[in-house]
């Protein structure tokens, strides 16, 4: 999947966006990192490049679904 995406914030929002819809929706062990690649319309690398791992992006989208 390529990046459909401007900027990387662009990329980074769609895949905060992305994990807040899955993680809301699917326990943290049946999340999978290439459906929220799929779903942020990005490449599944570019999850651990931005975010380190897993457990990294949840928290901050956990952060940023608690803020909203």
């Amino acid at each position: 999947m390529t990046n459909s995406h401007d900027t990387i914030a662009d990329a980074k929002a769609a895949i905060i966006e992305a994990a807040i819809e899955e993680f809301c929706a699917t326990p943290f062990r049946l999340v999978s990192m290439r459906r929220l690649a799929s779903r942020a319309s990005v490449n599944h690398s570019m999850l651990y490049y931005y975010f380190g791992s897993k457990e990294n992006l949840y928290k901050l989208a956990m952060r940023k679904f608690k803020s909203k």
